[in-house]
């Protein structure tokens, strides 16, 4: 067991912003036109949400979500 749970807790906030703020950079970096680069984020993040909440991801789901 975790001695210090907030620590841990702590830590993977301190990583997970960290990656976050690295990924916003690189496409800001790589991206030509701000259209792009939000479209990207957009969608990015609406990916990670859709994993995060739907606890019963299937294909006929996953195939609905991209569109196709």
């Amino acid at each position: 067991m975790i001695k210090f749970p907030v620590y841990a807790f702590l830590t993977g906030l301190y990583f997970s912003t960290l990656q976050f703020c690295y990924l916003i950079l690189l496409q800001i970096n790589i991206s030509s036109a701000y259209l792009t680069f939000m479209i990207i984020t957009v969608s990015w993040l609406t990916g990670s949400i859709i994993g995060l909440w739907l606890e019963n991801l299937n294909r006929k789901i996953g195939l609905v979500c991209w569109g196709i």
